[in-house]
């Protein structure tokens, strides 16, 4: 009979989450594919082999999670980006959805509820639907989630419950394979556990052996330790970003820092769950803290991502505190009524940021697939990703490789065309990508070029 409850509680919440997510996000859906989301295409065409063993999407870092995700994308729907997005959505429902299923092994609905939806809207989710790579933070958190609950509900060890170990085992390896920040995962089960340190490593020792010889495989593949090249990060500046990372995580959620403190006031009274808390968070971002030292950027709104469902699940344990059921869902509306209207502002700003750079990324792939320019010069549109990222080169890669279409991309920085002009000779046209129109410059291109000269002159 529980059992049967359980199962309509679940389908009910999970039907009201989707709905909520894609009318939430209804809007963002037919975003193009921006930055590094050509190269993810590419690397997805891979054999299994070649995306698993060698640094097919990654020179860096080994996330071979991403690629895998993309492959049945890329031979279902091809390049169309709207399966994509509902990709993405479908995995940020079911990570909200694990969120509230973790709760409710502890809490009433009201307040797993309250966590599920700060997950579901927040900016960092936002630009993981938006960013269509950034589903390896989806995913990988998914995974986890998923361990974590099984791990919980089911308390298994390799001698009561070998097979549900294994299980566990699986997830958690996907999620080493989705991002780097994952591989705290073992930490965060020990934690869990419960009981004196002996009993903790009985049940969990499992995972340390998978994050060894995970760690091993990444060295293998990446032939070293991976990371980008030339960065350091001083143990000054990691302390900070440890004590800052709460009140700024308060501020990416409620646009203040201060919310932290009447909401986490419920720990203060319980020092040992508070004890539990700070090492959940230390030991669970503890990768996650390299890039958290300062208030998020618009697109690096990702690395909070691990951060809000971590406070989200506070938010959900602290709320159930609250016995007054009256005041408990006054409590949480006050909670979501502030987060939300954050939400929306930061969101728009977000939004605004993406589609400028999606209608670019979508007038550059029309330009490389359109015989009109063959034999033209295209400049390099205003923007500090497409360039960097390699994203004309991979998508004329991805139509090559999936639709078997040869493009062509004669685009050029106006910098290099400044300083060496002959180049132009070779083109009958000159033309520029403005936001989601190209136009032909090809008789004032002479007046641009003396224009940015007198620039860096003076």
């Amino acid at each position: 009979m529980r059992y049967g409850r359980d199962i309509a509680e679940s389908g009910i919440v999970l039907i009201l989450l989707s709905v909520t997510a894609f009318f939430y996000y209804r809007d963002i859906f037919d975003f193009w594919f921006v930055s590094d989301d050509a190269a993810a295409i590419v690397s997805s065409t891979a054999s299994l082999k070649e995306i698993l063993l060698n640094r097919i999407y990654s020179n860096f870092f080994y996330t071979p999670l991403v690629a895998l995700s993309f492959k049945p994308d890329v031979l279902l729907f091809g390049l169309n980006p709207l399966p994509y997005h509902i990709h993405n959505a479908v995995i940020l429902v079911l990570t909200s959805f694990m969120v509230y299923r973790i709760l409710r092994l502890y809490t009433d609905r009201i307040s797993s509820s309250l966590a599920a939806i700060i997950v579901l809207l927040a900016v960092p989710s936002l630009i993981c639907l938006l960013w269509i790579t950034l589903r390896q933070y989806l995913y990988a958190m998914l995974f986890a989630l998923l361990s974590v609950y099984l791990f919980l509900k089911n308390k298994p060890n390799p001698k009561n419950n070998p097979f549900m170990v294994l299980i566990i085992l699986v997830f958690s390896e996907l999620s080493f394979m989705g991002k780097e920040q994952y591989m705290t995962l073992p930490f965060v089960l020990f934690i869990l556990a419960g009981g004196n340190f002996r009993q903790r490593f009985s049940m969990t020792y499992p995972y340390f052996l998978l994050l060894v010889g995970h760690f091993f495989l990444r060295l293998y593949v990446l032939e070293g330790i991976g990371g980008y090249p030339g960065f350091h990060y001083g143990p000054l500046i990691y302390a900070k970003a440890v004590y800052r990372s709460i009140f700024i995580e308060s501020k990416v959620l409620f646009n203040y820092n201060w919310p932290v403190i009447p909401l986490a006031f419920p720990l203060l009274l319980r020092p040992k769950k508070l004890l539990l808390s700070v090492l959940l968070w230390f030991f669970a971002l503890s990768v996650s803290f390299v890039v958290m030292s300062d208030y998020p950027q618009l697109d690096t709104y990702r690395y909070w991502f691990i951060p809000t469902v971590l406070f989200a699940v506070m938010l959900g344990l602290n709320a159930n505190s609250i016995r007054n059921r009256y005041m408990k869902i006054a409590g949480c509306a006050t909670v979501i009524a502030f987060f939300l209207i954050h939400s929306f502002s930061a969101g728009y700003s977000v939004i605004a940021f993406f589609e400028k750079e999606c209608q670019l990324a979508e007038s550059v792939t029309r330009a490389i697939l359109d015989k009109k320019y063959k034999d033209s010069l295209i400049l390099f549109p205003d923007s500090s990703w497409l360039p960097n990222s390699g994203f004309i080169g991979h998508m004329s890669e991805a139509y090559y490789r999936v639709d078997g279409i040869r493009s062509h991309f004669p685009f050029f920085p106006l910098e290099l065309l400044s300083f060496y002009p002959e180049v132009s000779c070779d083109f009958t046209d000159i033309y520029e990508i403005k936001g989601d129109r190209i136009e032909k410059i090809t008789g004032s291109i002479e007046d641009r070029i003396n224009l940015f000269r007198r620039a860096l002159s003076s």
